[in-house]
């Protein structure tokens, strides 16, 4: 089943599109080449990415960047929904091809999304787009040393739950040391950070869907309580969780 695409805002020269993709399980999809220049941003779901010799574990905090004329495939592991921002005039590459979003520049994108919503100039949103992107932690698309993505898998599929070191390195086939140098090294970011941005991802996208019940919340995220979840959310994104649904439902 291919993938849904719904305009939200544009024309020929800039746009922002819905993307909504079925879940293909292990299977790469076919090749595609990219019309204009686009900008994949964080979304729900999982998703690998291959063009020529480079390959990129996407997760929901991982945005990357597809060249004109370049070719790609996908390898949609769940059903995923982003948004695409596309560009088709002669403007700079961007100096990176991937990036890491922490989690206050992924509330960010999410408040320009809504802000394109309610009729904001895409012109500004996009301005808001390359800000957030060049504040986040740059990845190579090179392909990750196979622990790294191992470990990643498990964190992703357990939505970022806390899994102790020593479990993530057995499940990497490698020590707990080697694997926190990997995700240094790599991401930038320590395994504890990397499953807590998770979590707060996971908790934005639910607040964005309109989840009232912020006890419940963060018991489904692994938080003690609702209190050290709203301490934990207001230093990471700068507001509290019941701050960041009204500013994004």
């Amino acid at each position: 089943m291919p993938a849904e695409r719904l305009s939200l805002a544009g024309d020929d020269t800039l746009r922002v599109e819905r993307v909504r993709a079925p879940g293909h399980g292990n299977q790469w999809g076919e090749v595609h080449r990219s019309p204009n220049r686009r900008w994949i941003l964080p979304g729900t779901g999982g998703v690998q990415m291959r063009s020529g010799a480079g390959q990129l574990l996407v997760d929901e905090l991982t945005a990357f960047h597809l060249a004109r004329g370049q070719d790609y495939q996908l390898q949609h592991e769940a059903p995923r929904a982003h948004l695409v921002l596309s560009r088709s005039l002669a403007d700079e590459e961007p100096p990176a091809k991937a990036w890491l979003v922490a989690p206050r520049e992924l509330y960010r994108l999410r408040l320009a999304a809504r802000a394109l919503r309610e009729g904001a100039a895409l012109e500004g949103v996009a301005r808001d787009v390359d800000v957030s992107l060049a504040r986040s932690r740059a990845l190579a698309t090179d392909p990750a040393p196979v622990p790294l993505q191992r470990a990643r898998r498990l964190l992703m599929a357990e939505g970022g739950h806390a899994q102790r070191l020593e479990v993530l390195g057995e499940a990497a086939a490698c020590s707990p040391f080697h694997l926190s140098r990997l995700f240094v090294r790599h991401l930038g970011v320590s395994p504890h950070q990397y499953r807590l941005q998770l979590r707060l991802a996971t908790a934005l996208g639910r607040l964005e869907d309109g989840e009232h019940d912020l006890a419940g919340l963060a018991h489904d995220l692994g938080f003690a309580s609702q209190s050290h979840f709203g301490a934990v959310f207001r230093r990471a994104i700068g507001v509290t969780p019941a701050q960041a649904r009204k500013a994004l439902v």
